[in-house]
């Protein structure tokens, strides 16, 4: 991957938080279907890469980071297919955009949906990261 697209890439990682949470707040239901479909695609991705047998060709924090995000898309996947099967109002916590300035704050199911959805891209970011080094995480091959 070259230099550009991996900045773009770890970029985009890194505000994954916030453009989720300004999909669900500005398109309601639809948003957090996309928010659902964005964590499912990560999850399955993960899932295959887990399948595949990547986790044995890692180092030990790359292969727990791996399984970590595993874990943490499919809570952030299944809470935001939640959310739309549940309707928009559950999605965006409040009716309208945060009200924490005025006191409200989202109930805890919203913040459990923010939260799992935070936890992915932070793993994700903090995995992308590392294979963007030398090594990518690998294991060293033995010396002969």
């Amino acid at each position: 991957m070259n230099r550009t697209a991996a900045r773009l890439v770890l970029g985009a990682s890194v505000a994954g938080p916030a453009l989720c949470q300004l999909a669900v707040r500005y398109w309601g239901r639809r948003g957090t279907a996309l928010v659902a479909c964005v964590c499912t695609g990560l999850a399955a991705r993960d899932l295959a890469m887990v399948a595949d047998g990547v986790p044995s060709r890692l180092c030990r924090g790359p292969a727990t980071l791996l399984y970590l995000e595993l874990l943490a898309a499919l809570a952030a996947a299944g809470l935001n297919w939640r959310a739309v099967l549940h309707g928009a109002e559950v999605a965006r916590g409040l009716s309208g955009p945060d009200t924490g300035a005025r006191g409200a704050a989202p109930d805890p199911f919203e913040v459990a949906r923010r939260g799992a959805v935070a936890a992915l891209f932070g793993l994700h970011t903090a995995r992308f990261r590392i294979y963007l080094g030398p090594d990518q995480g690998r294991r060293q091959a033995p010396a002969s």
